[in-house]
């Protein structure tokens, strides 16, 4: 990266960025190369965040992008070592957790006073070089105005970053926190739908502040009815906190007792019970979540302090509809995601400005479209093409009439990437959902896969992890972190938790499908086979479909495993399903490599969303130094 012709300063340091030198009180120091450019590219841009991938396009060809994590990691470690920083209390450069970083310093002019630079990239930088005693023209009436602009620009800065300074203030502290299933008090056992909505309610308004961790509804389920002891619950949730209690629906009324109790000592610290209209049921929520927090001392931001005490008034008969949508929702087999999509229709006729009904609906229209894909893609059919221009539509209208829903956020993300390849776009709406409520666990999982397809794997596995550790008992989130693992290469943590979505689970194809990859991966070929086997089977092939893999095993060994595969797949993309990616990975094992990078090219044509593959699959390793395959990794990159 070239740099400028003009020094920046920061007490007591000075970068000159013509040479690329670092001095420290006229001393120059021993330091150079990427840890310069990283301080060169930051100080173009003082007070803003500046993205990792930002720095990655900057400083990284597109080509060398598996390398990028430990190479800006090692960059920003040595720049602080430099500048005598520390990434827990810094003076210079602030890391903002798995997005990036920020220059805090105070830059110099010249005549010795603080001031700041413009905003811009670094190749912004070299172009602009001041005109020699410039702080010197007009010297009152441009000081007047830099003062004016320099005081705006901080009022608009803090304005915009409200939650950010309030933090630095405030500092968090961390708490844990799991809401045990709410006990259904009516005699009506047709209400158990009730209180688990209610129960999903709460968690998802205590998600969203930022200074607690809460266990997702999913792990919390399985004590729906228990008579385990609370310390003991904490503990396996890994809490310090949970929250017990009731919901009693009558009429138009509902009544909430809520306790929350200390686990290390079964200590109860508070208790109380609501009693509202159900057209105020949200509110009730949130006045719940914000009591909580107040009890255990967690310190909430202004943005969150807003939110916990907005208002919004709901149909109660759209709210039930919506409720017993979610609750088909989560048994994920055809029969009840259709009931839940008619459910969740009734509650949007009802009440066509229920956001979290359109959310939901676009979550259930992405999963009927899933259920049917081959392996761990989408088909391409009509139908499925007609359940994502639904998804769409359900996802926007949910983040049009409330921009704060994470989940409507987690699907309009999801639909831009695999529905219309927008990367970038359906990026952005992910981390903004991860922002929105760090504790989901569903918005993580997604992130986290994007992450490490487009070159963050650090980020991307942490993320998984944490995803997994937040929902310890979904299947689909156990999947998602296997194959994210499986990605990073990680294999023996991958098989580990797949094998924990079988012990949920064992009767989902996809789960068979991706251990039969994390198998393949390891040499366990006679393992591999027999998962790829069991997986056909639980999709309904007969006796003879599913015996066919093992009988080519018997016949070529794992090559012959791949011709089959492969010969399958070119019958399917004969009758105008085609995986061209897949096809692709398996020319390249069987060596192939032309022809692998025809179909790779094919799927990048198509705007396949799994030509994504290519940046971190072992089986292209091969192909990486072809001039050919560094120009489709770079057409990649332009989409990032």
């Amino acid at each position: 990266m070239p740099l400028g012709t003009h020094r920046i300063c920061f007490a007591p340091f000075e970068l000159d960025s013509y040479t690329g030198e670092l001095y420290k009180r006229g001393q120059k120091l021993k330091v150079a190369g990427r840890p310069v450019q990283v301080l060169a590219i930051l100080l173009s841009q003082p007070g803003e965040l500046v993205a990792r991938e930002d720095l990655r396009r900057q400083l990284w060809p597109a080509d060398t992008f598996v390398d990028f994590e430990n190479g800006l990691n090692t960059a920003v470690k040595k720049l602080r070592q430099v500048l005598s920083d520390e990434a827990d209390d810094p003076k210079y450069i602030e890391t903002l957790s798995r997005r990036g970083y920020r220059f805090i310093g105070q830059i110099i002019r010249p005549d010795g006073q603080p001031t700041t630079v413009a905003g811009g990239n670094a190749e912004d930088l070299v172009a602009r070089e001041p005109p020699t005693d410039w702080w010197q023209v007009s010297g009152v009436r441009i000081g007047t105005a830099a003062f004016i602009v320099t005081v705006a620009l901080a009022i608009a800065y803090f304005a915009s970053h409200s939650d950010w300074l309030w933090n630095k203030i405030h500092p968090p502290r961390t708490q844990s926190l799991a809401v045990l299933p709410l006990s259904n008090l009516s005699s009506d056992p047709e209400q158990e739908y009730f209180a688990d909505g209610m129960t999903e309610e709460l968690i998802t308004e205590l998600s969203k502040i930022s200074a607690l961790k809460v266990t997702s509804r999913t792990s919390v389920l399985r004590y729906k009815g228990s008579r385990q002891p609370l310390p003991e619950i904490g503990r396996e949730l890994k809490v310090n906190n949970l929250v017990e209690g009731s919901v009693l629906r009558s009429g138009d009324r509902v009544r909430i007792t809520a306790n929350l109790i200390r686990t290390s000592n079964d200590e109860h610290i508070w208790g109380q019970t609501y009693d509202r209209d159900l057209r105020d049921v949200l509110s009730l929520h949130r006045e719940v979540a914000g009591d909580i927090a107040q009890q255990i001392k967690v310190s909430l931001t202004p943005a969150e302090k807003g939110h916990l005490g907005a208002v919004h008034p709901v149909d109660p008969k759209s709210h039930e509809a919506y409720f017993r949508g979610r609750y088909y929702a989560a048994k994920f087999t055809q029969e009840s995601l259709l009931k839940s999509r008619d459910y969740l229709e009734q509650a949007i006729d009802r009440d066509p400005t229920y956001a979290p009904a359109y959310a939901e609906l676009s979550h259930v229209y992405f999963k009927l479209a899933v259920a049917s894909g081959p392996e761990q893609s989408l088909p391409t059919s009509a139908e499925t093409r007609s359940l994502l221009a639904r998804v769409r539509f359900a996802a926007q209208r949910a983040v049009e009439l409330d921009p704060s829903l994470a989940q409507g956020h987690t699907m309009l993300g999801l639909i831009s990437i695999y529905g219309d390849f927008r990367i970038a776009e359906g990026r952005r709406e992910l981390e903004q959902a991860v922002v929105m409520a760090p504790d989901s666990a569903d918005a993580l999982i997604h992130a986290s896969i994007w992450r490490v397809l487009t070159g963050e794997l650090t980020e991307g596995k942490l993320s998984a992890a944490h995803a997994a550790e937040l929902d310890p008992l979904s299947v689909e989130i156990a999947v998602l972190a296997g194959q994210v693992y499986f990605r990073v290469r990680e294999y023996d943590s991958a098989i580990e938790q797949l094998r924990i979505a079988l012990e949920l689970d064992a009767t989902q194809p996809r789960t068979y499908f991706m251990l039969s990859r994390a198998y393949e991966a390891k040499g366990m070929h006679p393992e591999a086979i027999a998962a790829y086997q069991r997986a056909l089977e639980l999709r309904g092939a007969t006796q003879q479909e599913a015996s066919a893999p093992m009988n080519a095993f018997s016949r070529g060994g794992i090559r012959g495993f791949w011709l089959w595969r492969l010969q399958t797949l070119d019958v399917a993309a004969e009758k105008g399903t085609d995986a061209p990616t897949e096809r692709a990975r398996l020319l390249a094992l069987l060596g192939d490599h032309e022809r692998a990078l025809e179909l790779l090219e094919k799927a990048y044509q198509q705007r396949d969303y799994t030509v994504y593959t290519a940046n971190v699959a072992y089986e292209f390793d091969p192909l990486r130094s072809d001039p050919r395959f560094k120009e489709l990794l770079h057409h990649l990159s332009s989409h990032q």
